[in-house]
């Protein structure tokens, strides 16, 4: 028999549907009888609004407006529901009604399989006699998991599904029965209930589970609430999250109380939010603090020595900066204890950038800040108030034969005071003008496949610092590197200053193709003619400064490497650091080293050799194999170690993590951490699984 096509309007045949919407109906043969009913067989199918019906049978009854249906049928809806089942009664609409032996298929990912499926409307669907999964069904063989309900309801404006009288079972082994079970459907991003839960093994706080449960409050806020309950220790932590029109907040705190400070109730708190409040402003808030120095450690929330806590006001601008800061810090370690740094630091700039009349760009600037330490200590006590202001002025053209001339001269004025100090006692005033003039001659060379630019570059300046002598808080810890070769003040911040003529020389090469390839490499060093107050290690302590040798290297699959190091004229290294990546669709690779010399400016008594490590393999589907870890090469010891493991199908994922931290200190022990998360896929807009593809085999 050929197949007949009819196009059935609602002036023929009404289905009387809403807005007297038309319906398109296809099958090899259709036929209308005397008591008002339209037959239609053999391969039918038909459009309404958006949903494609096919079956093998349909009999409309008009008087009715019902569809009678035979199968196999399967509904299709325009927002990813699929449904099939053996027989059916529907209302013209396709939304209320009756199937019998039906499976209903979520976003391609949960399947839900009933005797019976009942849809009352647009919005709610109810099964009975359900199994619930989103793992692959193969034959007679039970799925890795599903789960078992007398009713499940499915509420498509709410997005969630709801279980009655409910099993999970593992291989049809039945594991746990619960009479009520509320889950998010596929298509759900927010929704109030549990998350994953997290078994946790350390070895300090003893095993553990972490049950987050997130409650959606309102469209714009949400908190997350955490009870974590181990062998020695209750924990509760909390995260809560709020969008407004113009900024967010999150905070994030806990509280335990441990057989580790027993009597005690242990804390931490980190709020951070941001806002714009309008005319290119900026406002940042930010508060951490904790009740004791190895509380964030021990329950593995952070590893960092010093809490910050500021309020800054901001705006950046292509032509002006401007910003104003209040910040205050707790140290966690001895060490900065010790050594006393300022908790309070007050610090507001302003910086206005223009085209200047005799060509080139001019910039003028103003800065106020104030270091204010608490208490009298062994160490210094001394709060200082600083007023700077400067100007400058640069100017960059291109000379014959091609050679790039920039230009650029300033002046800095900064006024000091300072406070409980025996030594500083009355107010200083400085002045520093300063000038310099560097030489660029790029050289470029274009091959069949790669192109070549060398620039030999020389550099040479003049500063000298007009007032008395101030104590340097704010530039210890300065190196020489790629940024500040060829600059006109070396210095961090601004109490160091450099004095006399000085000058420096580098090479520069880089190699590039079309397909990714890069490659830059650059030697250089720089020379005074009087010395300057900085560190050992820093490469600049002589009057000719340490070698800088610096490269990068990028390859078109993903694979990347730097370094940097500091060689001095006996070719013995000062400072030294390497890294190496590698990520495409499969490997994500991580590699570094680190060289330090001994400074006790810097606070370093030995040398500082070590590695690090982090990376993560897709085995194949289902496995991904991850490591990482910091190895001391002075020490010969490993100071952090840790692998993990994930396992993931269609409808499960696995993670297992083991952390071993070898490290101790006065507050905090070595120690081990094991985790382990199970995630059922399906339910909720979380990751599909990557075999979601895999094919039944007979």
């Amino acid at each position: 028999m050929f197949r007949a096509l009819l196009l059935v309007l609602l002036a023929l045949w009404p289905l009387r549907a809403a807005a007297q919407q038309a319906a398109t109906l296809i099958a090899d043969r259709i036929e209308a009888t005397a008591d008002r009913k339209l037959l239609a067989s053999g391969s039918v199918e038909v459009f309404f609004d958006g949903t494609l019906l096919s079956a093998e049978r349909i009999i409309y009854d008009q008087t009715e407006d019902r569809l009678s249906i035979e199968g196999p049928i399967l509904i299709t809806s325009d927002d990813g529901q699929i449904l099939t089942a053996r027989q059916a009664t529907l209302d013209a609409k396709l939304e209320t009604g009756i199937l019998l032996g039906a499976r209903l298929v979520l976003n391609e990912r949960l399947q839900i399989a009933a005797n019976q499926v009942t849809r009352l409307g647009t919005s709610t669907t109810q099964a009975y006699k359900v199994a619930a999964t989103s793992c692959a069904v193969c034959g007679t063989r039970a799925p890795l998991w599903q789960i078992r309900a007398r009713e499940v309801t499915h509420d498509q404006e709410a997005k969630l599904l709801y279980f009655k009288d409910t099993e999970f079972l593992l291989r049809g082994v039945p594991i746990v029965a619960l009479p009520r079970l509320r889950m998010p459907d596929p298509t759900q991003t927010r929704a109030t209930g549990f998350l994953i839960p997290e078994i946790r093994s350390n070895d300090q706080l003893g095993i553990g589970i972490r049950t987050p449960y997130f409650i959606k409050w309102g469209e714009r806020r949400d908190v997350t609430i955490a009870p974590f309950l181990t062998e020695t220790s209750s924990t509760l932590e909390l995260r809560y999250r709020q969008a407004f029109d113009r900024g967010t907040i999150q905070v994030d705190a806990a509280a335990s109380r441990d057989t580790l400070v027993p009597d005690r109730l242990r804390s931490y708190i980190d709020a951070q939010g941001r806002f714009d409040v309008g005319q290119d402003y900026v406002l940042d808030l930010s508060l951490r603090a904790v009740s004791d120095s190895g509380y964030l450690l021990q329950y593995g929330y952070s590893d960092s020595n010093r809490l910050d806590s500021s309020i800054k006001l901001s705006r950046y601008l292509p032509d002006r900066l401007s910003e104003v800061e209040l910040a205050y810090y707790s140290t966690l370690t001895s060490t900065l204890q010790n050594s006393n740094p300022p908790p309070t630091v007050f610090e507001w700039q302003s910086e206005r950038k223009f085209d200047s009349i005799a060509g080139g760009t001019a910039v003028i600037g103003a800065k106020l800040e104030g270091v204010v330490r608490s208490g009298t200590t062994t160490a210094s006590s001394r709060d200082i108030f600083h007023f700077g202001a400067r100007a400058s002025w640069d100017r960059q053209w291109i000379a014959p034969l091609g050679l790039v001339v920039e230009s650029e001269a300033g002046l800095i004025l900064d006024q000091y005071a300072f406070r409980d100090d025996t030594v500083f006692t009355r107010p200083v005033a400085r002045a520093t003008p300063r000038g310099q003039i560097t030489l660029r001659w790029p050289l470029a060379k274009n091959g069949a496949r790669f192109q070549h630019v060398i620039e030999p570059v020389v550099s040479l300046g003049w500063s000298r610092t007009y007032g008395g002598a101030i104590p340097n808080e704010d530039s210890v810890r300065t190196e020489l590197d790629e940024g500040n070769l060829l600059s006109l003040g070396r210095f961090a911040g601004d109490d160091g200053t450099e004095n006399g003529p000085r000058g420096a020389i580098g090479l520069a090469w880089q190699s590039f193709d079309e397909n990714g390839f890069a490659t830059r490499l650059l030697a250089g060093r720089a020379f005074r003619g009087t010395s300057t107050d900085f560190s050992a290690s820093s490469g600049l302590e002589s009057l000719r400064s340490d070698w800088l040798i610096a490269g990068r290297l990028g390859l078109a699959n993903g694979f990347s490497a730097a370094g940097r190091a500091l060689i001095k004229d006996d070719l013995s290294t000062a400072k030294a650091s390497a890294e190496i990546a590698w990520a495409n669709d499969r490997v994500a690779l991580t590699a570094a080293y680190v060289y330090l010399d001994p400074d006790a400016v810097e606070g370093r008594t030995q040398a500082v050799s070590e590695w690090t490590f982090d990376g993560s393999v897709r085995v194949n589907a289902q496995w991904t194999l991850a490591a990482n870890g910091r190895y001391d090469i002075v020490t010969r010891k490993a100071a952090r170690a840790g692998v993990g493991f994930g396992w993931e199908n269609e409808c499960i994922k696995v993670n297992l993590t083991a952390d071993k931290r070898f490290t101790s200190s006065s507050t905090v022990e070595p120690t081990t951490d094991f985790g382990l998360s199970i995630e059922l896929l399906g339910f909720g807009a979380g990751p599909v699984g990557v075999a979601a593809v895999q094919s039944c085999k007979q």
